[in-house]
C-alpha cells in the first residue's frame, strides 16, 4: 500500500513543479492547478499515513510521514498566501519545493527497499 501513495505524490511533484515556476517567474498560478496539487499530496499523505499505521515497526516509515507532514504544513502556509492574493516569499517557495523533493525521493528509496524498512 504504500508504494502506491507514489501515484498520488508523483504527480503532485509535477504539479507542483509547475507552479513553483509560475510563483518564481512572479505570476499567480491557476487555481485549478493549485487544486489538483493540494488534494493529490492531501491524498498521498492520507494514504501513507494509513499505510504506516498498519506496520508497528517501520522506523523509517514513520520518519517520512513526519518529513511529508511538515512539508504540508510548509505547503498550507503557501495557500494561505495565496487565498489572500500575495505571493508568498520565494523562499517559502524554495524550501517547500526542496522539502517535498526529499520527501519524495525518500519515500521512492523505501518503496525500491534501498532504505532498509526499520532503523
Amino acid at each position: 500500500m504504500i508504494a502506491t501513495t507514489l501515484w498520488f505524490f508523483l504527480p503532485a511533484a509535477v504539479a507542483g513543479g509547475a507552479l513553483a515556476a509560475f510563483h518564481l517567474r512572479g505570476r499567480m498560478p491557476p487555481w485549478k492547478l493549485t487544486v489538483v496539487h493540494g488534494l493529490l499530496a492531501a491524498s498521498g499523505l492520507g494514504l501513507l499515513i494509513i499505510a504506516v499505521a498498519d506496520h508497528s515497526k517501520l522506523g523509517w516509515g514513520h520518519a517520512i510521514v513526519f518529513v511529508f507532514v511538515a512539508v504540508a504544513s510548509g505547503g498550507l502556509l503557501v495557500l494561505s498566501f495565496h487565498l489572500r492574493g500575495r505571493r508568498p516569499p520565494r523562499v517559502l517557495i524554495v524550501g517547500h519545493a526542496l522539502g517535498a523533493a526529499t520527501a519524495v525521493v525518500l519515500l521512492l528509496l523505501y518503496v525500491l527497499k534501498i532504505i532498509p524498512p526499520s532503523v
